[in-house]
């Protein structure tokens, strides 16, 4: 869900403040009754899903993965939604109703925080009918864990379900873009004061870079309060991944627990540099798998670091979003110069803009995040062999060799399925799912790959993303007019 909400923030930075006509301009009326067919549908669609996944939950239709992944594909449904809905809020002018007046104008993000809200409205109606459906399944997982002698927590009651998932999925995403939206906003306020010129134009963008920059470094240091952490204390397991972090390099400020209600099996990597730089273990990742595992899954952490891959995320949003806007501008450029109407030039370009931001988002980020996965299943199997020769008082496997640390780590993975009631085979926008990750390092271990064969791949990407930023600045310089 985190990658819907990315995209209504995409859509929004897009065409939520864009002056010119809409493809309606609709009064109060209309607009109040699109609002509530928007969170009407969305109820609907998520209920009906919902009902289809209870009722084979209930009558065993089938194996309970299956359906598990079968109710996932079913809610891209209500996921479409959510996205198409929110634009066309926008498309009939929402958002003009609150800039119209100037005593609303002067409220900084007012309209993009009421279109956003109702956008919230929408996600928390979807979560809680959700509940119903998720919570069975985590019986499910709380069975096994109990029948394999594991401890058990009792699952989240419906507002701990809430609450968690506005903090993982909404928050996440609103805290950092959030506080770019309020920083552009009051610096295109300011700018509207100066004189129009190059060097304005130059001075707002520089000052919009630097803001993306300094919210881009210092928002770790919000989010590990967002999502509720703590410091992993003193012990054997932190000795052991302090050890680790030492053999291959890794500086960070801190090892944390990301408490999840022990629900959660899961570890993540937050920070660009090494003083905002936070390493999230989940307390049931550490709580119902052993510390080898523990090991393997922070290997896979470790190497999105080592790797960069949160500064080429970075790098590519950047640049995508000023080639999407150079194509939209070259685009209402060569309209113009085709006699089109000044404001059937406005709207192409508004929708030109909200379609490359979802396609360039949906796609090319998930696709770009796939393969920095497998790069990291691939770090992290490396590392558990690295875990294993120290455990097994052994000689540590040659530079880049897969062979000793790939079984911890497809044990891993495979681990992190069954306790989350992942479905094996359930595709993910950012992972890929289960099955092909483990598929994949299987092979790679048994054709002798090593981690360095996978590394000149990725490096291949890399150099294109560079390659996408060069041709973002040759569009920026070539339509910096139309801006």
């Amino acid at each position: 869900m985190q990658m819907i909400v990315l995209m209504v923030f995409a859509v929004v930075l897009s065409l939520g403040s864009s002056p010119g006509p809409r493809l309606l301009t609709a009064g109060w009326p209309p607009l109040a009754a699109a609002t509530l067919l928007y969170l009407g549908v969305t109820a609907l669609l998520t209920a009906w899903i919902t009902r289809i996944g209870v009722r084979r939950l209930l009558r065993a239709e089938g194996a309970f993965t299956a359906t598990v992944h079968r109710h996932h594909r079913r809610l891209l449904i209500v996921q479409v939604w959510l996205v198409a809905g929110v634009a066309g809020l926008l498309a009939i002018g929402l958002t003009d109703r609150f800039v119209a007046s100037p005593y609303l104008q002067a409220v900084p993000l007012l309209a993009e925080g009421v279109l956003l809200g109702v956008f919230l409205a929408a996600l928390v109606i979807h979560w809680a009918i959700s509940y119903r459906f998720d919570r069975m399944v985590r019986w499910q997982v709380e069975q096994d864990l109990m029948l394999a002698g594991m401890p058990v927590r009792s699952g989240w009651s419906l507002g701990e379900y809430l609450g968690f998932n506005l903090r993982h999925h909404f928050l996440f995403v609103a805290v950092p873009v959030g506080l770019i939206m309020l920083a552009h906003d009051v610096v295109d306020r300011a700018a509207a004061a100066l004189p129009s010129g190059p060097s304005a134009v130059a001075a707002v963008l520089v000052v919009k870079a630097a803001s993306v920059a300094m919210v881009f470094f210092f928002s770790p240091a919000l989010l590990i309060r967002v999502w509720r952490t703590r410091p992993l204390p003193d012990g054997p397991l932190r000795r052991r991944l302090e050890r680790l972090c030492r053999r291959i390099g890794l500086r960070y400020r801190q090892i944390r627990i990301w408490d999840t209600g022990g629900v959660l099996v899961n570890a993540g990597v937050m920070g660009l540099h090494r003083a905002v730089r936070y390493i999230l273990i989940s307390d049931a990742l550490l709580e119902q798998m052993d510390d080898r595992q523990v090991v393997a899954v922070f290997g896979h952490e470790a190497g999105h670091v080592k790797q960069h891959h949160m500064s080429y995320f970075l790098l590519f949003i950047v640049a995508v979003m000023m080639v999407n806007l150079a194509v939209v501008s070259a685009g209402g450029i060569a309209a113009e110069a085709l006699g089109a109407a000044p404001g059937a030039v406005i709207i192409v370009e508004n929708a030109g803009m909200a379609l490359l931001a979802i396609l360039s988002i949906g796609v090319g980020f998930g696709w770009l995040s796939r393969q920095f996965e497998r790069q990291s299943d691939v770090y992290g199997a490396w590392c558990s062999g690295l875990d294993a020769a120290e455990q097994d008082a052994r000689a540590e496997p040659a530079d880049g060799d897969l062979t000793a640390g790939a079984p911890w780590f497809i044990t891993a993975l495979e681990s992190i399925a069954r306790l989350n009631g992942i479905p094996r085979q359930g595709r993910n926008w950012r992972h890929g799912s289960i099955a092909t990750r483990v598929a994949f390092l299987a092979h790679w271990m048994r054709a002798g790959r090593s981690r360095h064969d996978f590394d000149r791949q990725i490096n291949r990407i890399k150099r294109l993303g560079w390659a996408l930023a060069a041709v973002a600045v040759i569009g920026a310089v070539l339509t910096w007019r139309r801006w």
